[in-house]
């Protein structure tokens, strides 16, 4: 964790980081900041080179982690820190400062935590206003507030809770496409929109705008929308929120969110010029996005700018960025593994290195448990290896991977849900065969078939054009 907290912090921070090290001429722990942001090195190898006992090792790592904390607190807006630590001396004022004095320091606190839109802070202001006002009629008036703000933080913390598990369950079911997964998205839909039909907020017009943005771009039309505005309405509604209230803390992470949500929408619909625009509003910043995970469907980016940088025939830099981007997804996010792991096949299957694709993809397979909730994404990945087996030319493997997917969509008994991967294993067959039937009107065919029923929330290998050109490999 150190190490990564290292290697994340901007060149400016990291050099004025070192600056103040060298200047307390603190040797040891220059040395072990330099080569935790510039080199990959073990403990073992860390311990040799600063020529330290174990023990002293991990107290100076200790020590590092302590600076490291200290320097990242000391650059948060100091103007909210000194509101904090005002907050932090209610109860002096209380026992302490005259009544008149603590009515008007609170209440200039009051206004800027309002300012701030610090509302958690808010009600100890309250708190304390009440108490200062037990004899007046006022008393009943901050009971009142204190109430609100009470309930309208209570009410926040489920929006933000709410969000993030639908994003969770988002994820699982893009992976198994259950029936089960899909009335939990609906389940946790409804729940969104009571909390946020009691309580007037801005931010639950954002968190439930992004909930349901979410629900009708991945659920292909699965469920029937009951929402009256569409998804660039309730996209635009968020934006013009978050851009009002600019000083806005959440929102400065949240605007990222949104832009995503522009992004695979415009690449949704093909307008790829449109997608563009947000694609380079949040390239810059892929590494913090995947660190989203609780506000938006994270993931998905690894493949949807797969999909739009098929489209641009452009793969650059894709190749080196993946090492770095395997390690920022957390190992017990199941989605995000196989996500990573996808894209990391994919670039190698459109730069023509099979063998690569093959590997990483019988990695996945090896290293995932696939119970039966996610048989769809087994299926995919097997057909997606096959496919790559095929292209390297060892057809044996190929075909026995095709007869293995095809048993185990049999067994689950669920046409609808596996027709696309039927049409794709049937084409798949035909292009491996050595018999007379493959002909290219045969092939070609089969190719139509598949594609004219390839939609909707059953679509697989959303990852992969099969257009003439890949048809041509293919034959």
């Amino acid at each position: 964790m150190l190490q990564k907290t290292i290697l994340q912090l901007t060149e400016k921070d990291y050099s004025l980081l070192s600056s103040q090290i060298q200047e307390s001429k603190a040797d040891k722990y220059l040395a072990l900041l330099t080569a935790y942001r510039k080199e990959k090195i073990t403990n073992g190898e860390l311990i040799k080179k600063l020529n330290v006992k174990s023990a002293a090792y991990y107290t100076l790592k200790s020590r590092l982690n302590e600076i490291v904390q200290l320097f990242l607190l000391k650059n948060v807006s100091e103007s909210r820190i000194e509101l904090i630590q005002t907050i932090a001396k209610i109860e002096y004022l209380l026992y302490n400062a005259p009544r008149a004095t603590a009515i008007q320091i609170l209440k200039k606190l009051e206004a800027e935590l309002i300012n701030k839109d610090m509302p958690y802070e808010l009600t100890s202001i309250y708190k304390a206003l009440k108490r200062l006002h037990l004899y007046s009629p006022k008393y009943r008036d901050y009971s009142q507030l204190y109430n609100k703000c009470t309930a309208n933080n209570q009410a926040q913390d489920k929006a933000e809770d709410l969000l993030s598990l639908f994003c969770k369950a988002l994820s699982e079911y893009y992976l198994s496409r259950s029936e089960q997964e899909l009335t939990r998205l609906v389940l946790l839909k409804k729940e969104m929109k009571n909390v946020c039909r009691h309580y007037e907020s801005h931010r639950l017009t954002v968190y439930k705008n992004i909930l349901n943005v979410h629900f009708d771009l991945f659920t292909a039309g699965a469920v029937k929308t009951d929402e009256v505005k569409t998804i660039e309405e309730m996209l635009q509604e968020s934006l013009e929120i978050i851009e009002t209230h600019s000083e806005d803390k959440v929102y400065t992470h949240l605007i990222s969110v949104i832009h995503f949500l522009y992004f695979e929408y415009y690449l949704q619909h093909g307008l790829y010029k449109n997608a563009g625009i947000y694609y380079d509003k949040i390239i810059e910043k892929t590494e913090t996005m995947y660190l989203f995970g609780h506000s938006c469907f994270a993931s998905h980016f690894l493949i949807s700018t797969i999909k739009y940088k098929a489209h641009k025939s452009n793969f650059s830099n894709f190749y080196s960025e993946d090492d770095s981007l395997e390690e920022e997804i957390d190992p017990e996010n199941l989605p995000g593994f196989i996500l990573i792991n996808y894209r990391i096949a994919v670039v190698a299957f459109y730069e023509g290195r099979y063998p690569d694709a093959i590997l990483r993809l019988n990695k996945l397979l090896r290293e995932t448990t696939f119970k039966k909730e996610i048989s769809f994404s087994e299926a995919e990945t097997k057909l997606f290896l096959a496919l790559n087996y095929f292209l390297n030319g060892e057809k044996a493997p190929a075909l026995n991977i095709l007869k293995n997917a095809s048993r185990k969509i049999n067994k689950e008994k669920e046409i609808e849900k596996y027709l696309s991967a039927l049409k794709f294993i049937k084409l798949l067959k035909s292009c491996c065969t050595d018999q007379v039937i493959k002909t290219d009107k045969k092939i070609a065919e089969l190719h139509r078939n598949f594609n004219a029923v390839n939609e909707g929330r059953y679509k697989i290998l959303e990852f992969l054009t099969l257009n003439e050109d890949m048809l041509a490999k293919m034959k």
